[in-house]
């Protein structure tokens, strides 16, 4: 149990890491936000991940996130104007209202764009198949699943459904 715990601390700090990295710009940077972040005892995984990109922001070097947009290249699946939007969000750091003054249009506008470049951005991953209920069922069809079988209960792990249990 101490051995999965520790492995998800260890996989949440590296993603924290990577988060950091991208906002600030600099190793060192981006170790000492995760660093400051953590220290903060943040009662949630998602209040750890928002202090670290608060603390690499303030660490932020002068170009860090022009860099971070320059190294990717929008997406085929999301239009220009959305990635514009999408991109300072997602790579930078930045929050919907800096990026909306930056270009010039409404914070409702930049929503909407950063909205449309999810939603495009995911469906182009997913090579345009919608994403269904079960969020792991796109990954099992590739992997060559049984999906049929897996959605049976079948505690004894024979290969044979079980009945329900009524209620």
């Amino acid at each position: 149990m101490a051995a999965q715990h520790s492995c998800a601390h260890s996989a949440l700090a590296a993603a924290a890491y990577g988060l950091a990295l991208r906002v600030a710009g600099h190793p060192d940077a981006a170790a000492a936000s995760v660093e400051a972040a953590s220290r903060q005892l943040p009662p949630t995984t998602g209040a750890f991940v928002r202090a670290v990109r608060e603390e690499a922001r303030a660490r932020r070097t002068n170009g860090a996130g022009a860099a971070a947009t320059a190294g990717s290249p929008p997406l085929g699946c999301v239009a220009v104007e959305d990635w514009d939007v999408l991109a300072p969000v997602a790579l930078q750091g930045l929050r919907v209202s800096e990026v909306a003054q930056a270009i010039g249009i409404e914070r409702r506008e930049a929503l909407l764009r950063l909205h449309r470049g999810l939603l495009a951005a995911g469906q182009g991953l997913r090579g345009g198949r919608q994403a269904g209920e079960d969020a792991s069922a796109a990954a099992w069809t590739r992997l060559g699943a049984d999906l049929p079988m897996r959605g049976l209960d079948d505690s004894p792990r024979n290969g044979q459904s079980e009945s329900a249990a009524a209620a």
